[in-house]
Parts: structure tokens; C-alpha cells; sequence
């Protein structure tokens, strides 16, 4: 009995060893079957001559279907895509050019956008368009994200059919900056740049996850936008137009141009009102307003504080690129702004007044901004520096000369403004802004 028994416990055993041998045997044999299949197709790739099929092609465009590749040649589609001019960067950002001039200038816009300050958010921007004309709406750049999906196949193809893991998936960013064919030199684009490129920041660093909520954010806090009703999320295109300087995302833009953005947009430009023009020997009036002044285009909002007047708004966005930054805060004085309304030969003018910072041994350069009431830049009217008076003149002017009156309007007038005075601090590089002068004309 004893022996029997233990005959049928071994033949028990083998009947369970049987079918793990089996399976190990053809898991052994699927896996040299992956091996010698990748290691055929690595060879095959490896002795393919790439040079002769190099093409510039965007690989959006393939996802998409936008370029059909059946029946074409690589060699056939590098020429129909030969008078597109494009760059891709060391990191694989994408540069498309389809304005005239820029041809051979792209690494150069390249080097432009490392300027602004950055961290590892530059690699999730995929692709930036340079383009001729400008929308209807006038705007000069935009941008937009879109998600890419990376997958991974598995496939052993003995024992389990193809299938796909999800790998990661990511947001990217584009960037399209408009009116290039008007512009000569970086520094006519380089605030539209560093302002679009604000805008995948904040999408990278500050408007994610529990963030993603502009008005509950925690930057919303920061900024102390809950003091401005205006200040929110214009979801309505139309509406976002019209309050655009209020739309919170452009502001954190704005923050992002002033506290991180590029040295090419931060040329100090000369202003002149129409007092002083009308009093000067030609009478030329200096009215030549660029966009890389950065004395009157310092910020789009002319009511909020600018972004170096928020105490912890430096290092917070610092703090995603170096958590061991220093913010370097000064609160100055604040600036206000006193206006006295005068006749002239039958003219109104009113004179403005302010008072100045105390800056140290820094010099202060001072200039008047003119918005219209929605928050839409008017114009620059004067600038201010060393020891002339603070004061400026906005409306109609007027002078004799011999037995002529002459007079000059800079249409300030014309309808309700909102002033503003920036203060440069030129020893720290940054603005100071006044509180806001309303005018209801």
C-alpha cells in the first residue's frame, strides 16, 4: 500500500510540472523570437543611408494627415516643403518662417527666446510660427496647447496579439507671432515673444491642477486681484477682446514679460507733450512710439500694481526654476498724480503734476502713459528725467510766434483716458507705477 501511494504522488507531481515546463519553454522561445526580430530590424536600420532621405517635415502635420506620405518620396516632400524656411532647435523646438525676410535669421530668434528667463517648461514648447500679416482682430501673437499621447507597443507575437500602454501623456505649447514681414530687427517682436512665452509659464508652472481655477488660485491671491472686479476669466472671445488688460491670464503674461522676460524689449524711449513741442525751436513733436519701450509698454494694465510693486510675486515665479532665489522686494513711495485743468487763446489744456521717489543715488526716469477708458493703450506723452519739473501738459497747446497763434491738440481730449506715471528706477532695471489719473472728459 505504502509503495503505491507513493507512485501516485509522483505522477501527481509530474502531471503539474508538465504544463509550467511548457509554458516556460514558450515564453523562452518568444523572447528570443523579439530578440532576433529587433535585432534584424536594428541592423536594417542601421545600414540605411539617412542622408539621402533627410526631410524638413513637421511631424504634427503627419499625426494630423495634413501631408499625404503614400506614393510620395521623402526626397518629393523636402521639395515641396523647400520654400518653407524653418530651424529646429538643439532641444527640438520647431521654428517655422512664413514671412519673407526672416529666411536666415531664425536661430537668432532662437537665441532670443533663451533670453527670457526659463527652466525645463522651454521643452514642452513644441513649435513657434512666424507669419506675414495680422488678423482682423489685430492681434500681434497668440498661443495655444495641445496634448500629445506617448504610447508604447508590446507585442509577442507567439502567444499575445499587438496592444498599446499609455506611457505619459503631455501638454506642449505653440507659439505664433504675427506682422513679421513690418518688423526688421528682433527687438520690434522680441516683448510679443517674451509675452506669448509667459503665457506656456504660467500654463507649465501656475495654472495647473489645483491652480487650474484662475479666480481660486493661489496667484490670484498673490496678485491681490481680488480688489479689481474686472479682473477674471473672459471665456467669451468678444469679451476677452474688449477686457483684454483685465483677463487674468494675459495678466500673469504681463508679470512673467516684467519679472522674467528678455533685455531686447526694455529699451528706455523719449517722449515729448505738446507743450514742449510747440515751444521748441522746429517744433517737432517726438511721437515715435515702439514697442520695446519699455517706459510706457512696461505693462497692458494700467490700473494694477506692476508686478515688482507685489511683495512675493518675484520669487514665486522665480520658484520654479530656482527654489533657492532671493527676492530683492522695496516698497516705494506711492506715486499720485494731481491735474489742474487751463485756458490758453481759447484753448484747454490741463497740467499735470506728481510727485517723485525716493530712490537713492538711482536715477528716475519718469513718463506719462495715456490709456483709453476700457484699458487700451493711447499713447506715450512725455518722458521726464534729471532735474526737469514733474509735470507734463496733455489737450491743446498754444504759442505765438509773431503775428501767427499756433496750437496743437494731442487728442487726449477726444474722450475719457486713464494716465498713469511709470517710474524707471534705472539702478534696478525696474517700474514703479503710479496710481491711476481718471479723466472723464
Amino acid at each position: 500500500m505504502d509503495n503505491t501511494n507513493g507512485h501516485v504522488r509522483r505522477f501527481s507531481y509530474i502531471k503539474l510540472i508538465i504544463p509550467f515546463a511548457v509554458l516556460f519553454a514558450a515564453l523562452a522561445a518568444a523572447g528570443i523570437y523579439f530578440y532576433i526580430s529587433f535585432s534584424s530590424q536594428n541592423e536594417m536600420l542601421g545600414s540605411i543611408d539617412t542622408a539621402k532621405y533627410d526631410a524638413d517635415i513637421e511631424l504634427e502635420d503627419v499625426w494630423e494627415n495634413e501631408i499625404e506620405i503614400v506614393g510620395k518620396s521623402i526626397l518629393e516632400l523636402n521639395e515641396e516643403q523647400k520654400d518653407k524656411s524653418s530651424y529646429l532647435a538643439p532641444n527640438g523646438l520647431y521654428i517655422q518662417c512664413l514671412s519673407e525676410g526672416w529666411d536666415n535669421k531664425l536661430e537668432s530668434v532662437y537665441d532670443e527666446l533663451l533670453k527670457n528667463v526659463h527652466g525645463s517648461e522651454i521643452d514642452y514648447l513644441k513649435k513657434i510660427s512666424l507669419l506675414s500679416g495680422t488678423p482682423d482682430d489685430g492681434t500681434l501673437g497668440d498661443y495655444h496647447e495641445e496634448s500629445s499621447v506617448l504610447k508604447t507597443a508590446i507585442a509577442f507575437k507567439p502567444l499575445i496579439s499587438s496592444s498599446y500602454k499609455i506611457i505619459t501623456s503631455e501638454d506642449y505649447g505653440y507659439i505664433n507671432i504675427y506682422n513679421m514681414d513690418e518688423y526688421t530687427e528682433l527687438k520690434d517682436f522680441a516683448r510679443t515673444l517674451s509675452h506669448e512665452y509667459g503665457h506656456h509659464f504660467a500654463f507649465q508652472h501656475i495654472f495647473t491642477d489645483e491652480n487650474e481655477d484662475r479666480e481660486g488660485s493661489y496667484y490670484y491671491d498673490l496678485r491681490g486681484l481680488s480688489e479689481y472686479p474686472d479682473a477674471k476669466e473672459y471665456t467669451d472671445y468678444q469679451e476677452y477682446l474688449e477686457m483684454h488688460a483685465w483677463d487674468i491670464d494675459e495678466i500673469a503674461a504681463e508679470d512673467y514679460v516684467q519679472l522674467l522676460g528678455s533685455p531686447t524689449s526694455r529699451e528706455i524711449g523719449e517722449y515729448m507733450d505738446v507743450k514742449e513741442a510747440i515751444n521748441s525751436a522746429d517744433m517737432e513733436y517726438i511721437y515715435d512710439i515702439q514697442p520695446y519701450h519699455y517706459n510706457v509698454y512696461a505693462q497692458e494694465n494700467p490700473v494694477i500694481p506692476t508686478a515688482e510693486q507685489v511683495e512675493g510675486l518675484e520669487y514665486y515665479y522665480h520658484s520654479f526654476i530656482d527654489e533657492t532665489y532671493m527676492e530683492h522686494y522695496t516698497e516705494y513711495t506711492v506715486i499720485e498724480i494731481d491735474a489742474q485743468k487751463k485756458r490758453s487763446r481759447g484753448k484747454t489744456h490741463y497740467v499735470l503734476t506728481w510727485n517723485g521717489l525716493d530712490a537713492g543715488s538711482s536715477e528716475v526716469i519718469y513718463t506719462v502713459v495715456c490709456y483709453d477708458a476700457d484699458g487700451a493703450f493711447f499713447s506715450g506723452i512725455k518722458t521726464v528725467s534729471g532735474d526737469e519739473e514733474l509735470s507734463a501738459v496733455i489737450g491743446t497747446s498754444t504759442r505765438r510766434k509773431g503775428s501767427w497763434i499756433y496750437w496743437w491738440d494731442d487728442r487726449t481730449m477726444d474722450e475719457d483716458r486713464i494716465v498713469r506715471v511709470l517710474a524707471y528706477i534705472v539702478d534696478e532695471g525696474i517700474i514703479v507705477g503710479s496710481q491711476p489719473y481718471y479723466f472723464d472728459f
